[in-house]
């Protein structure tokens, strides 16, 4: 009897992984996760449908359209000096002290996976407030026009 129910114990634990569905592993943020998804020197607010594409297959569960994403229209180095020498702290943020171009690229929520569709803006003159790891940005969050007030708090 006993080692038939050790049997159906470890027969019952077996069948109750099958059940479960594996957990996407955390993404842990980093400098060419950032680059790959912002960097882009050559962007317009016209690619934004092809840009994207990419981008979508890695989103979520892989078959949904991103609400929103913004591309830095910059060189790498450029966008790397925010976190080195071209940038203010604020608390665990840096404010680049020089503007870029950005262009944003919106889903058009009509639009389904695969097919998914954006209306892409361009913005000139913005600041950037990235969240900075090793000397490198890993996150970020446009600011207009909001430099002179972080530095003046």
């Amino acid at each position: 009897w006993f080692l038939l129910n050790a049997f159906w114990k470890k027969v019952l634990r077996i069948c109750s992984c099958f059940g479960r569905k594996a957990e996407k592993p955390t993404d842990v943020a980093t400098y060419e996760m950032f680059r790959w998804q912002h960097i882009h020197d050559q962007m317009k607010a016209g690619n934004c449908d092809d840009e994207m594409k990419p981008i979508n297959k890695n989103w979520g569960n892989g078959r949904s359209c991103k609400d929103q994403n913004t591309f830095i229209v910059s060189s790498e180095p450029k966008v790397q000096k925010i976190c080195k020498d071209k940038g203010i702290a604020d608390g665990k943020f840096t404010w680049s002290t020089e503007m870029f171009k950005i262009v944003n690229c919106d889903w058009v929520k009509t639009s389904t996976y695969p097919h998914c569709e954006y209306k892409g803006t361009h913005e000139d003159q913005m600041y950037l407030k990235v969240e900075c790891r090793n000397k490198e940005p890993i996150h970020y969050h446009v600011v207009n026009g909001r430099l002179a007030t972080a530095l003046d708090q």
